[in-house]
């Protein structure tokens, strides 16, 4: 993952605020991110980074997310 996309980056289990993670890094070779954890101060996630791909899905093995969070009403 490039360095340069923590910028960009929001949480997405934050929508339709949007929170930026902030970067927590392990490894890093030449401005792209290895390994480490992509965090949200707001909501307390966090967004595993491994072999240089961020997964930023919001749902997690203990909570389950209703459908698709863009066609909920307020959005």
């Amino acid at each position: 993952m490039k360095r340069s996309l923590i910028d960009i980056l929001v949480c997405p289990f934050c929508l339709p605020e949007e929170q930026r993670l902030k970067e927590d890094i392990h490894d890093e070779n030449r401005g792209d991110i290895i390994s480490g954890e992509l965090l949200c101060e707001h909501c307390g996630r966090s967004y595993p980074v491994h072999d240089g791909i961020a997964f930023l899905q919001p749902e997690h093995p203990d909570e389950k997310i209703p459908g698709n969070r863009y066609e909920t009403g307020p959005l």
